[in-house]
Formats: C-alpha cells, structure tokens, sequence
C-alpha cells in the first residue's frame, strides 16, 4: 500500500486553531473550578446542564461540519449480502477470511471469502455451554493463526476460538477470565501470546491475559474520560463507551464513544500518545433531574477503528443523539485516518454510505465496512495518504 507524504497548509491551520481554541477553553473552565460544589453551580448556568471534561461543544447541529479538513470522497461497491445477517457488527480479517460478528447473534459469526465475498460458513449458537455464545461483543485475529478469529462474550467472560470448520471446543480453542478478576468490557488480542482487555474499574483498567487465561499484568487509571475532578463512577460510566483495534507490531487504539478522543498503547499497555483528532473532548457530565452528575453523551463520536502499521482509521459519526433516531444516531459517513508514529491527522474520508463497522486490508488497500440499518458489506479502494 503506496502512502505520499504532503498535506495542504489550510487543513493543517485549521486543525492547530481548533485544537488551540479547545487547550485555551480547557483551562479556562478547569481554573476556575475551585471546589466541586462550584463547577456544578457552573454548569447549571447553561441551558442543556452539560458540561465537556477539555471542551465544550455548545453547537446544536446535527453533525459536526468536515468541510474545512477537505475529505476525499470515496464510492464504495456491495461486497456480501445475505439474509443471514441478523444485525452486522464488527469486522477482523484473518488471512483470506473476513470474519463478521453478528451482534443479533445465533448464529453470531460469518466466515467471508475475503476476495468474492462467498458466505463460507455460519456458526456460533447461542447458549452458556462450551462453544456457545451469550453476548458477544468483539473479534480478534492472530498474525499466527491465519484463517482462525477469537471472539469476546462479555457475559461469560471468555475469548472462544472458530474457524471454518467450527467452533473449538477444545482446551486451547478457549481463554477464560479468572474468577474475581474485574470485569472485562471488551479485549484483543495483543500480540500473539497476550490478551489485552480494558475492565470497569479505574485500579486495574488495562488487563492483560496469557493463553491460559492467567492475569499477566494490569495498568491503572488509563483510557478514562473526564478530568479526575469529576467523580470516579460517572467517568468510568462515560468510559465504557469504546472499540479498540489492534496495531499489528502489537499495542492498540482505543476510540471513544461519547468524547472525540483516541488513546494509542503499546503491547504492555503503556500509553504513548492521543491521535489529534479535529473535534476534540474529554467527555461529558452533566446534572440529571435530581441534580445530579451523571454521564452523558450528547453527541457520538468515534464508532470503530483499524490499524496498519502507520496508520490508525477510525470511523467518525459526530452526529446529535436529539437529532437521529435509532441506530441512525451513531452511523459514520466519516473516516479519519491519524499516523501511528505522531498521532497526527493525515487524511479524512468521506463515503457514500453510512457505516458502523470498518476493517482494514493494508496490502491491498482495501476498506470493508457494514452498515447500521442494512444486511451487507462494503468494499473501498483506499486512495494513497498523503500528509
């Protein structure tokens, strides 16, 4: 996959302003907080009582305008479709195999010939015994098992391994989270001997996983949004909203839901840098009927991610919950795409359909991507990045 390096003058002026104007905002509202007591008084001089951890977006448009950051307009082409797809979900590859994770479930996995996109196989039925699911939430590939995809059931704490001939029930084919360990939201694999899976608590945020399901190392108070003046339950509440995506030399990006902010990692969890992303925010707490702090999440964000190793893709939504209804609230027609190595923004994407899931083939510049309300698969031919 061909990248150039050149980006124009006025995206860059553009996204420096912004984020200037969002750091000068920032300090001037966590100044002035002296006492809890006092932000909250703050805050209910507004009229919608919402209040953003670095910024706040007072802006009532249903989405956020990409028109200054020049996105390149992509077409894409029906890749696979088929009745079977109760509700797509999140996209791996794995070698020639694109798997699909189908959030309706029974069957919750699609196994795609990732060249014609022939339905291979479905499997995966619902249920709590060994090779059944009860809530799947996430797949993961491994670079050294080609063709095979793991996936995540947050109800039963375990990673379970398929491939085209079935479901694994054996010993190595499962990865279980030990009992009394916090519990795991949504995990990845790593690198190839380790699980990475971010928790609900603040004291072991970041778990990681060895093959036997062993508690190898845990990193606190990482990926948690809102400024530490807030109270812990409502930013660990805002911060359970979020997809990770792995980096192929190990490591992973974690974009959130509810805040336009992405954490970069590498392979043992330690943090490396934000991705500069153009709408930046740390989150929102507001006060509930009661008076209350109580999350909130105004406005989505960031739906999904991949990784190559440059380059991190992460779908945009930027739309108003007040505004769509349904799944229509959260679907992305924006993609962008930030330097591993800078976390800087190097291209926005704008497609012709609206997603809610991508995945990324590097080697031949591929897109595939579903869609929120349509039972199908779409196929992008990336254009050359350049910055």
């Amino acid at each position: 996959m061909r990248f150039e390096r050149a980006v124009g003058a006025s995206s860059r002026k553009h996204r420096i302003e912004r984020r200037t104007g969002s750091k000068t905002q920032a300090k001037a509202v966590l100044f002035g907080m002296t006492t809890l007591t006092f932000f909250v008084t703050a805050c209910a001089r507004h009229a919608d009582n919402i209040a953003f951890g670095s910024s706040f977006d007072r802006s009532t448009a249903a989405e956020l305008d990409h028109s200054p950051l020049q996105p390149v307009k992509l077409t894409g082409k029906m890749f696979a479709s088929s009745l079977r797809f109760g509700q797509p979900g999140m996209l791996t590859l794995s070698g020639k195999v694109l798997w699909l994770l189908d959030f309706k479930g029974d069957p919750y996995l699609h196994a795609i010939d990732a060249e014609s996109g022939a339905i291979m196989v479905s499997l995966g039925r619902r249920g709590e015994e060994a090779g059944e699911f009860n809530s799947a939430t996430g797949i993961s590939a491994l670079s050294g098992d080609l063709g095979a995809v793991w996936a995540f059931d947050i109800s039963l704490q375990r990673f379970v391994r398929a491939t085209i001939k079935g479901i694994d029930r054996t010993a190595e084919g499962v990865v279980n989270v030990p009992a009394g360990s916090p519990h795991i939201l949504r995990a990845i694999w790593s690198d190839d001997q380790r699980i990475m899976g971010l928790t609900h608590t603040d004291s072991a945020r970041i778990t990681f996983l060895t093959r036997n399901g062993t508690v190898a190392r845990v990193v606190a108070n990482q990926a948690i949004l809102a400024p530490v003046s807030m109270p812990l339950e409502q930013r660990l509440r805002l911060s359970t909203g979020f997809r990770i995506c792995s980096h192929p030399g190990g490591g992973a990006a974690v974009a959130f839901f509810g805040a336009g902010r992405i954490d970069l990692f590498d392979s043992a969890g330690t943090f490396l840098r934000n991705a500069h992303v153009p709408f930046a925010s740390n989150g929102a707490i507001r006060l509930d009927s009661t008076k209350k702090l109580d999350a909130s999440r105004p406005r989505y964000y960031y739906r999904d991610c991949a990784a190559s190793e440059k380059y991190v893709f992460a779908l945009f939504s930027g739309r108003s919950e007040a505004a769509y209804a349904g799944n229509l609230s959260h679907a992305s027609k924006y993609i962008h795409v930030f330097e591993w190595a800078t976390g800087n923004l190097v291209q926005v994407i704008e497609v012709d359909h609206l997603l809610g899931a991508i995945e990324l083939d590097a080697q031949s510049a591929t897109l595939f991507a579903t869609g929120p309300d349509i039972n199908a698969i779409y196929r992008y031919s990336l254009p050359p990045i350049s910055r």
